[in-house]
């Protein structure tokens, strides 16, 4: 039985799922899972996935809808059988030995906390205190108080994107969400994306437009996303995977 399970939702972007994966399994110290939650990706992007999960410890389920990147959380969270869930975006990685161990130290340091995830804004009208793209829970405590990540808009106070209304639902409980912040890149200083530190060490790359262009899938390939266009975020993504440490993750370099 794995003690943690490492949840994320993919659609079509089968570059960034394999960079994920493999700085999973190069710096996870804990017994763990992958599950992979498809929301309907082409068959041509689900190549590697699919072969992964036939040799390795990748559990892939191929919705034929796309169930939203909440949705999908929820789905992961009920499928999982370790004690602990860390949700990642696809289009974040790994950058060091040990974050599953510092954590969960973080998640323990103090009774109330439920979820530790990263800080987002307030920006009125809108309310986002929960950033991508990490957020670290107990199943049993999620699965028993009915806490859920799928965006519900309207409905619930806060709700402007996934996981905002397991923010509100913690704190209505009585529980707290440890927040922390990104901080100084590593990489590409203008990349459209943070580098997460924790315990005062970068721990979590994201590109948080990793997922939204679409570039490998034409129907829904788009040139600009909020004002960015796909010519700088190819670029960006290009040097990403040009950095030594990441073509060492992919290459699957062991540790010194």
């Amino acid at each position: 039985m794995p003690l943690l399970s490492i949840v994320t939702a993919h659609v079509n972007t089968p570059d960034w799922a394999e960079l994920l994966i493999k700085s999973i399994r190069k710096f996870t110290v804990s017994e763990y899972e992958i599950i992979v939650i498809d929301n309907g990706s082409s068959d041509e992007n689900l190549t590697w996935l699919r072969n992964e999960a036939l040799l390795s410890k990748i559990r892939l389920y191929e919705n034929k809808y796309n169930a939203g990147h909440g949705g999908a959380i929820d789905q992961g969270t009920r499928l999982a059988c370790g004690k602990y869930i860390c949700h990642m975006d696809i289009d974040s990685f790994f950058q060091r030995s040990g974050w599953d161990s510092d954590i969960m130290e973080i998640y323990h340091s103090d009774p109330l906390i439920r979820l530790v995830a990263v800080r987002g804004w307030d920006k009125p009208p809108y309310s986002k205190p929960l950033g991508a793209p990490i957020f670290f829970y107990e199943r049993q405590f999620v699965l028993e108080n009915a806490v859920i990540f799928k965006y519900l808009p309207g409905i619930l106070k806060g709700s402007t994107d996934s996981a905002q209304a397991a923010y509100w639902k913690i704190l209505d409980l009585g529980f707290k969400v440890e927040r922390f912040g990104p901080g100084e890149k590593i990489y590409d200083k203008e990349a459209l994306g943070d580098e997460i530190w924790i315990k005062g060490k970068p721990t979590i790359y994201h590109h948080y437009y990793g997922s939204r262009f679409s570039e490998l899938w034409e129907p829904n390939k788009h040139q600009i996303v909020d004002g960015r266009t796909l010519e700088d975020h190819l670029k960006r993504k290009a040097n990403i995977f040009s950095q030594p440490d990441v073509r060492r993750i992919l290459n699957e370099e062991k540790e010194n």
